[in-house]
């Protein structure tokens, strides 16, 4: 048998195909066939179509010009390792000589070779011939069957939600990228970047590459249209051997109605259904818990990936990915694994082969870098901050939060009282910049800022304007009728306040504004660390002054709030008499 290495960097012919052996593609015009080829008639693995895309290496085995004597391996090459895109695509009986081949060639090049995700029958072969590697399980692939006994009606009655957005006028189309317009290709485009933007993990590359309109003779396309406008996309990729689908590229718009994605794959199985699809997969679920076969092999590494899966939900959904593909009740759940080939038989793997394995894994997903990386996952957390779950715990029961706009980078633009008092914090810097130091005015001004951009997004700029205004006033306003009653406070005013003074009173006050808001255990201890804080000071005529802003505010947005309540009971009243 002959094998034919694919050179590390493809070149583009004329004709804007990419040739994976540019070296002797001219020696085998018609006779040997492509991976594609070896894919429409040996795919078996549901990832199996999408290496057939413009970023893989190609090693192939050929013994001669006969199909079943072809076979070929998906790679991307990362600095440090090899990394193999599910299970080699040909017949069987090739699979270890195949192997075998590619191992070796990898070890010769100074790469680690690792093989992702591999299926149950593959480990079975690699532990049964000996092959020097280390084996995890990283996750389940759920397969529905679609046979005479589970109709659409059946997913109807486990997925009410999608049975509701039916009844509504919610209707799946199959979508044509020979006869679509300009214009739903722009709305298709249009919502897979709001797809990418509302995802906080960096965008993964590898296996989980989105190249929607590659090969697309050979794909199906459906869309969820609810009135007028396209709600979610699906594309599905064919998996041949198995007469099946993969329903891979699941996009839906972030202002999409509850059960889009639902109604969306319960009709495009029933249409796979009627072209003689036998099964379909939602994919692999990575790192779900149900890993008891394997768990008494690496019981710690299990311990740390199950770690992952339960504290890394809001990195990358692995949970909630999970649950809603339980949601469609799969038939079966198909084991997924990652075999590193190690170049000594060995139970655990070396510190080298591991740090390279899992490097090369790293840039594989990640093919941009770890800086890139890091920054574009940042971006797309804070984009997806959603402060109402994070405020949530530290809240009064009674308290919901306006919403925070959806034009999130627009967001700060759009505080016209916080700018203002901004505003007006630099300007008294610039007229009294000799008389306080430039500390006191930046923390002045940053604590501004947050407090007031916090209140007038989620509560409204009445809550930080009349706050502000007490505070600013609160020395005079009470100060003095509190040494009319109780003369030994007259301490209070021994130094006289400044303008900067009265600009924090002001702070202070729509600080005391926040907390009512929050529930009675933040508030105390809040309020206990405040005082410490205060009366710890050597300003104590200034802390006293603190004290009575905080409370002011405090007291001043309580009013607010029972005069919007009685305000709001009143019109009910008037409208409910009007009848």
């Amino acid at each position: 048998m002959n094998s034919f290495f694919s050179p590390l960097v493809k070149r583009e012919n004329p004709y804007g195909k990419i040739l994976p052996f540019p070296q002797i593609s001219s020696m085998f015009p018609k006779k040997f066939m492509s991976h594609l080829d070896l894919i429409n008639k040996f795919g078996l693995s549901s990832t199996a179509f999408l290496t057939s895309y413009d970023h893989y290496l190609y090693f192939h085995l050929r013994s001669d010009q006969e199909s079943n004597s072809q076979a070929s391996i998906a790679y991307v090459e990362t600095p440090t390792a090899w990394v193999v895109a599910g299970d080699p695509v040909g017949p069987k009986h090739l699979w270890l000589t195949l192997l075998q081949q590619f191992i070796q060639t990898a070890f010769d090049h100074n790469k680690s070779p690792l093989l992702l995700p591999a299926s149950k029958e593959l480990v079975d072969l690699v532990r049964q011939e000996g092959l020097p590697s280390y084996i995890l399980q990283i996750g389940q692939e759920p397969w529905i069957q679609l046979n005479e006994r589970r109709h659409s009606s059946d997913f109807f009655k486990i997925l009410p939600s999608a049975k509701k957005l039916q009844k509504q006028g919610g209707r799946v189309q199959e979508f044509n990228p020979l006869q679509a317009t300009p214009q739903e290709f722009q709305t298709v485009e249009k919502l897979k970047e709001d797809w990418f933007q509302n995802r906080k993990c960096a965008t993964l590359d590898f296996l989980n590459k989105v190249d929607l309109f590659k090969n697309h003779a050979q794909k199906k396309y459906f869309q969820l249209v609810y009135k007028g406008q396209c709600q979610a996309f699906l594309a599905a990729v064919p998996i041949p051997a198995r007469q099946s689908w993969y329903l891979v590229d699941l996009m839906r718009s972030p202002n999409s109605v509850a059960g889009s994605s639902e109604l969306l794959i319960i009709e495009a199985m029933a249409a796979l259904k009627k072209i003689g699809a036998r099964e379909v997969t939602l994919g692999l679920s990575p790192l779900t818990p149900e890993l008891t076969s394997e768990t008494p092999n690496h019981p710690n590494t299990y311990k740390m990936l199950h770690w992952i899966y339960n504290h890394f939900n809001n990195f990358y959904g692995f949970k909630s990915l999970a649950k809603f593909k339980e949601k469609f009740e799969p038939e079966s759940w198909e084991a997924q694994y990652l075999i590193v080939f190690t170049p000594k038989l060995s139970g655990n793997l070396s510190l080298s082969v591991a740090g390279k394995s899992l490097l090369g894994l790293f840039y594989a997903l990640f093919p941009k870098g770890i800086l890139h990386t890091i920054i574009q996952t940042l971006k797309n957390s804070i984009a997806q901050f959603y402060p109402t779950e994070s405020f949530q715990p530290f809240l009064s029961s009674q308290t919901i939060l306006n919403p925070l706009p959806q034009q999130k980078h627009n967001w700060v633009l759009s505080l016209p009282v916080t700018w203002s008092f901004v505003f007006l914090i630099l300007l008294s810097w610039t007229l009294n910049s000799a008389t306080v130091s430039l500390g006191h005015w930046t923390t002045l001004l940053f604590s501004t800022f947050l407090l007031s951009s916090l209140i007038e997004t989620f509560a409204g700029p009445h809550f930080m304007i009349l706050p502000f205004i007490i505070g600013f006033f609160s020395n005079q306003l009470i100060s003095h009728s509190l040494i009319q009653i109780l003369p030994h406070l007259d301490f209070i005013h021994k130094t006289p306040l400044t303008f900067f003074n009265h600009l924090s009173l002001g702070v202070f006050a729509i600080f005391g504004s926040i907390l009512v808001f929050l529930n009675t255990k933040t508030r105390i201890g809040i309020g206990l660390l405040l005082t410490s804080l205060v009366f710890l000071s050597s300003r104590s005529e200034l802390s006293f002054n603190i004290l009575i802003a905080i409370l002011l505010g405090n007291f001043s947005t309580q009013y607010l709030l029972h005069f919007r309540n009685r305000r709001k009971v009143q019109r009910i009243q008037n409208h409910l008499s009007s009848f």
